[in-house]
């Protein structure tokens, strides 16, 4: 069959910010070709990320709320969601946390749009995930809710070996022989009966917490 005019074709699977050159070819009796033309594929403008996370417990002090934190982005699971103890992460940043408020935020700059599931975790917290974020234009804001506390030996759960952990350092200050980071879990530089209330409030909870 033979035909006359213009023609076109769809093309796919192309890298961004890239020169193609190309020419036609017409096929019959011979071949004749056109003359050779270029194009550019259009650069993917990465996107900022403003993430925030509320911390349990009240009493901290100022200096409490330098929090670490581990942030990680998976691709979202197309049907099931995937397992983010287990899958590995195309991002990872570790930051510190500013105070805003009574929540502590980050600025997190160069995400890929796409549609992550992100986790957020912090040292004797349990990991918090937020499903099918979609990621694109210049700035998008993301909570992830609360981080749990009462993970002291990070082996995200909360039971029995976390509170022989926290009884250990129970009654110290920091400074003093026995005290424990991990069983501080407000972060107020002692070990009270505080720190057992958010213990008692996750017995039992394990990660991933799923955020709304």
């Amino acid at each position: 069959m033979y035909a006359t005019g213009s023609f076109y074709c769809d093309l796919s699977g192309l890298s961004a910010n890239t020169t193609y050159y190309f020419r036609a070819r017409a096929i019959g009796d011979i071949s004749s070709y056109g003359d050779e033309k270029s194009f550019n594929t259009l650069a993917i403008i990465p996107a900022n990320i403003n993430l925030s996370a509320i911390l349990q417990g009240s009493t901290r002090p100022e200096s409490g709320w330098n929090i670490p934190l581990t942030i990680k982005f998976f691709i979202s699971g197309n049907t099931t969601p995937i397992d983010v103890l287990k899958t590995t992460p195309v991002s990872t940043f570790n930051l510190i946390g500013a105070r805003s408020g009574n929540v502590t935020t980050v600025h997190i700059p160069g995400i890929l749009p796409s549609t992550y599931d992100i986790t957020v975790t912090s040292p004797h917290c349990l990991i918090s995930v937020k499903r099918n974020v979609a990621i694109s234009g210049n700035t998008t804001s993301v909570n992830i809710e609360a981080l749990l506390e009462g993970n002291a030996n990070n082996d995200e759960k909360v039971n029995i070996q976390d509170f022989g952990i926290l009884a250990k350092s129970y009654g110290k200050q920091r400074g003093q022989e026995g005290f424990d980071d991990y069983a501080d879990f407000d972060r107020n530089d002692k070990i009270n009966i505080t720190d057992f209330g958010l213990l008692a409030a996750n017995y039992g909870k394990y990660s991933p917490i799923e955020a709304p």
